[in-house]
């Protein structure tokens, strides 16, 4: 399973602006919660990926990156020991459409108490990554962070199957050859629907309120990402299941 971000920042890595969507191998077009049950991922509920997310501290230092894993999770998931969980980060310039050689955060879990996480081939962490404060290289250029948190992806299932069903029962110009519709006087109302509940009237709510799922959680100082100072990193992440 892979998904993709892109973080884009000025010359110092400060976030501009960060953008999630799914990429391919298995391929879908939008985060994923069960989504890939289909895709037979509901027998390895570890290695099914949520969301990525990326973007920099405060002072434009370190880059944070996430990976959720298993969705609706419960107490007593625990990341698959026989899984590989990667971030796989390319630096760019500005205008370039030429990435330098990827780096890749690799983390093997023993246990939900136990990992190794390696950031390229020079930086190296383990130990519990469990508590709060999560473990850091001996450098302090790496932090890792690893267990169950709330699922921090807000979606709102009844506005969008209200949405659904109205512009599926609306009668719409042809598309515009790839899929694409021009909603015209209807995309005010489908916007509208959005923020709904299944009526249209109520204001709508986060289906995944409540719901949990499993975090990883990585800091990395962005000399490690961007050696040759090239201020746009795009990430993705992948879960490998070795022999598989």
């Amino acid at each position: 399973m892979k998904k993709l971000a892109y973080a884009a920042g000025m010359a110092t890595l400060g976030l501009a602006a960060t953008y999630a969507l799914v990429g391919r191998a298995p391929e879908s077009q939008a985060a994923d919660h069960k989504d890939s049950d289909a895709l037979a991922m509901a027998a390895n509920h570890a290695a099914d990926l949520n969301d990525v997310y990326a973007w920099m501290t405060a002072d434009a230092s370190k880059v944070n990156l996430v990976m959720t894993v298993a969705p609706f999770a419960a107490a007593g998931d625990t990341f698959g020991t026989d899984i590989l969980y990667a971030f796989h980060v390319n630096a760019q310039a500005f205008g370039s459409m030429t990435p330098d050689p990827e780096t890749k955060i690799i983390c093997k879990f023993a246990s939900n108490t136990s990992v190794q996480c390696w950031v390229g081939a020079n930086e190296y962490v383990s130990g519990d990554p469990s508590a709060a404060a999560g473990i850091s290289s001996t450098d302090g250029k790496v932090k890792v962070f690893a267990g169950l948190r709330a699922d921090p992806f807000f979606f709102n299932l009844d506005g969008f199957k209200h949405t659904v069903a109205t512009v599926q029962g609306a009668t719409l110009p042809p598309d515009d050859g790839k899929g694409c519709y021009n909603l015209g006087a209807l995309g005010p109302t489908v916007a509208g629907l959005l923020s709904k509940d299944t009526a249209g009237t109520a204001a709508g709510t986060d289906t995944f309120a409540g719901a949990k799922t499993l975090a990883i959680v990585v800091q990395v100082d962005k000399t490690l990402l961007t050696a040759t100072g090239k201020p746009i990193l795009s990430v993705w992440a992948s879960t490998n299941q070795p022999g598989a």
